[in-house]
């Protein structure tokens, strides 16, 4: 089991595309929005329409980053590594 989860991790952190640009719009866009204090939010988001369960867990990995100063590689590869994790 441990070698799938280091396998789904090689596997997100090597990829460099995405499928749905809405991976991006509706988790880690409003996750960095919520943590950093700007970044672009579909109208969804401005309306309330969505619920943010799903960004805050990538909410709580940002804030990791920005409190141990991982900068921009963090910010990159750390939601994917949680994605391989989850």
């Amino acid at each position: 089991m441990p070698y799938l989860i280091i396998l789904r991790c090689i596997n997100a952190v090597t990829i460099n595309t995405f499928f749905q640009a809405d991976e991006y719009w509706q988790s880690l866009e409003p996750a960095h929005a919520l943590v950093f204090g700007y970044g672009y939010l579909t109208w969804e988001w401005r309306e309330g329409l969505r619920s943010f369960v799903h960004p805050l867990l990538f909410a709580v990995v940002y804030k990791l980053c920005e409190l141990l100063d991982l900068g921009e590689i963090g910010v990159v590869y750390m939601p994917k590594l949680t994605q391989g994790v989850v």
